[in-house]
């Protein structure tokens, strides 16, 4: 079986909630997941409607939550256990130990604004925002970082199929990209 034969056979599988999707992306954002139409049709657009507002706020409320603005949004540290040898060497009298405390957490916390600069240089928190849209609306999503590119990409229902065994465990990911 081609890749082309096996993604179009798991896509078959999902018609009847896709078309529920649209049907719900029709009454909030009808461009977040639009009717799949051979032609060239004009969106109906309802985007002062109650339920685009709504999801306008729940993913500007759920994305500044998740990754706020200018700080970062986890922490890095040392093992409790390495850390603790330090404050015991560092309270023996050690200077050297409590120099070493005091340069370990701030290169971890020039690392974690390190790391959210990186994050302000991709398309991270455009994708996220779209990614987080997705989720609310159709409750479904597939963000894709490569390791070599800076730039994530966010496929919907639409473009992408998974395959899993009886346990629920991922076997084979396709996505499909129109340019």
């Amino acid at each position: 079986m081609t890749l082309k034969e096996e993604y179009e056979g798991l896509h078959r599988k999902k018609t009847s909630i896709m078309s529920r999707c649209e049907e719900y992306s029709a009454v909030t954002l009808p461009y977040v997941f639009p009717q799949d139409t051979q032609g060239d049709r004009e969106l109906q657009s309802q985007m002062d409607s109650f339920g685009a507002r709504a999801v306008n706020f729940l993913t500007n409320k759920l994305v500044l939550t998740l990754f706020p603005e200018n700080q970062p949004f986890f922490r890095l540290q040392v093992s409790s256990e390495l850390m603790s040898k330090m404050v015991q060497a560092a309270k023996a009298g050690d200077e050297s130990a409590a120099q070493a405390v005091q340069e370990i957490d701030t290169a971890l916390a020039a690392k974690e604004k390190e790391a959210v600069q990186e994050l302000g240089y991709t398309r991270f928190r455009t994708e996220a925002t779209h990614g987080t849209r997705l989720l609310i609306i159709t409750g479904n999503a597939c963000m894709y970082h490569p390791e070599n590119d800076n730039s994530p990409q966010v496929y919907s229902l639409r473009d992408y199929v998974v395959r899993r065994d009886l346990s629920g465990n991922l076997l084979c990911i396709i996505t499909r990209d129109k340019k």
